[in-house]
């Protein structure tokens, strides 16, 4: 004789048992992955490409830093100027833009 909890996931997994394709269960595993991405993949794929944005902008910033400090070493060394050239460096860096076509 089955018991109750038998009967019931007997029942939640249709009648041909656990390897049957026709189950409520399984209809549901094969949905909810289908509904939670139509609701929920525009916020997945935003914050990945936030993700990257934010991965490049680092990148650049270190870039930009490597860059800077290369150029005074090199002023420092080369021409040997009177004052800091550092004032001067990051003006120039903060002056320069590339214009839009």
């Amino acid at each position: 004789m089955l018991t109750a909890p038998v009967l019931l996931l007997g029942g939640l997994f249709g009648p041909g048992g656990f390897d049957s394709n026709n189950s409520p269960l399984v209809y549901i595993l094969w949905f909810a992955p289908i509904i939670v991405l139509m609701i929920y993949g525009q916020k997945f794929q935003a914050w990945m490409i936030l993700g990257d944005v934010s991965k490049s902008l680092t990148r650049l910033k270190t870039m930009k830093e490597t860059a800077r400090k290369e150029v005074i070493d090199y002023i420092k060394t080369s021409i040997t100027p009177a004052s800091d050239p550092s004032e001067r460096i990051d003006k120039f860096l903060e002056y320069f833009a590339i214009m839009p076509v």
